[in-house]
């Protein structure tokens, strides 16, 4: 894995000491500021995929629903079932 160094103002380098601190705080973790950094560039990095993802989980999630919606229905009409001659109902 590759290791990336970057130079930062006094200011930068306090804002992100006070954030990572804000965020182990809130989490109850222990980041360093280098993970919180690295943790912030990933989910920068995968957030540009997201979008793609989320639409794929939901497309899949509706094929699923309406299988299962069929499946339902056929369970309950087998509940219904009766024996009658073949042919059309006339009321």
């Amino acid at each position: 894995m590759g290791e990336i160094t970057i130079k930062l103002t006094d200011d930068a380098e306090a804002r992100i000491l006070a954030r990572t601190t804000e965020h182990n705080n809130r989490l109850g973790a222990a980041l360093t500021p280098a993970d919180f950094v690295g943790l912030h560039i990933r989910e920068w990095l995968v957030a540009e995929d997201m979008p793609a993802e989320v639409e794929a989980l939901q497309r899949r999630y509706d094929r699923d629903l309406q299988s299962a919606i069929a499946a339902k229905k056929n369970e309950l009409m087998g509940r219904l079932s009766v024996d009658a001659p073949a042919g059309p109902i006339v009321p």
